[in-house]
């Protein structure tokens, strides 16, 4: 790809968010840290060398070797997340070609990067991210290798470079935790071509190369945004009774009651705030004697709506067998799922909400 194939590329995939944002959600917004390292392998380069009136050209091979990569960035809250890269790669020379035939290359080359990338993360479901993004920077490319007995004298290079930087990164994550996403990645990495000094015995001279890279990367991310907090437990909420009419006794007016079991996200097992609020729901049905007794399942929107469907089905019948675990019997329990579409707390689509996943226990009067 051209260098200016990518920029128009990075330039599309920068304008994204002012389109998408009001449409697409994604993990908690904030600040994060992310470190990775993994395999790197610097593709085999072309060069050319000019000492005084001798001139050389060929391929160089490498070894594989490996990189490490650091990241400090922005989730923007929108499916988009911004970031600074710091990155380093090693690998060793293997051999070269040249007009003098095959040679073995001593040495290594290694590249210092600094980028700033723009990633957009798919919104899917059961944890998982995959994601795009393009970067661009700046690269230290340091050279120190020996290609011998060319032309009955050694071939030595040993200098470095700053020269301009750009990537394409595709990968998945999956979030272990809110505030934790492990991921696996692929970059590929180029920069502009090098040159460097470069000697042969006494003469110097330019050593002129390519550079570019694969990159696999297993990284850790970890992220200082806060989602709200889950209630421990709910009190009963009950619709409002109408006031008695003056100077007229009144018979105790049953209300509907309603209990909320709330879930960790994308789970339907029950935490221990959960299983207290079945209990109290429990002895208020032993005590008012409700013979009809509904569970309601529901989910935040994080996730396509089919999914959200089963998800809150889970979590009402999660909450029937613990009832009736408990005594009641289940015959006088009745679930539906209402997945994303009665949000406690409206958000917009993929957006985790904590007291939107929840089960409603609902005891109407009689």
């Amino acid at each position: 790809m051209t260098i200016r194939r990518l920029l128009l590329a990075s330039a599309a995939v920068l304008a994204l968010p002012a389109a998408a944002s009001a449409q697409v959600g994604s993990a908690t917004p904030g600040f994060y840290l992310g470190l990775g390292g993994g395999w790197n392998k610097a593709r085999d380069a072309d060069w050319s060398s000019a000492n005084g009136p001798v001139g050389t050209s060929g391929e160089m091979e490498f070894e594989h070797g490996w990189a490490v990569i650091g990241a400090l960035g922005y989730q923007l809250g929108n499916g988009f997340r911004v970031e600074f890269e710091p990155g380093y790669r090693r690998n060793s020379a293997d051999s070269t070609s040249t007009t003098f035939g095959g040679r073995d290359a001593d040495g290594r080359i290694s590249a210092i990067s600094l980028m700033g990338n723009a990633i957009y993360e798919l919104p899917l479901t059961f944890g998982l991210r995959p994601y795009i993004g393009v970067g661009l920077g700046a690269a230290r490319l340091s050279a120190d290798f020996t290609v011998p007995n060319q032309g009955g004298l050694p071939l030595r290079v040993d200098d470095e470079d700053w020269v301009f930087a750009y990537q394409g990164i595709a990968g998945v994550g999956y979030a272990l935790t809110d505030n934790v996403t492990v991921a696996l990645d692929y970059r590929y990495f180029k920069t502009r071509d090098p040159e460097f000094s470069s000697s042969r015995g006494s003469i110097g001279g330019t050593f002129e190369s390519e550079y570019s890279a694969h990159t696999v990367l297993a990284s850790v991310r970890y992220s200082f945004g806060s989602p709200r907090a889950e209630p421990m437990a709910a009190a009963p909420v009950a619709a409002p009774a109408p006031a008695p009419a003056p100077a007229q006794a009144m018979a105790p007016v049953r209300q509907t009651q309603t209990f909320l079991v709330f879930f960790d996200w994308d789970s339907a097992n029950l935490t221990t705030a959960a299983r207290d609020t079945i209990v109290t729901a429990v002895n208020t049905i032993r005590s008012g004697g409700n013979a009809r007794i509904e569970v309601v399942g529901h989910t935040d929107t994080s996730g396509s709506p089919q999914y959200n469907q089963r998800l809150g089905q889970r979590r009402a019948d999660t909450v029937r067998v613990e009832m009736t675990r408990q005594g009641i019997a289940g015959n006088s329990i009745t679930t539906r799922t209402a997945g994303e579409t009665q949000l406690r707390v409206p958000t917009g689509d993929n957006v985790r909400e904590a007291q939107n996943r929840r089960a409603e226990i609902i005891l109407p009067p009689g």
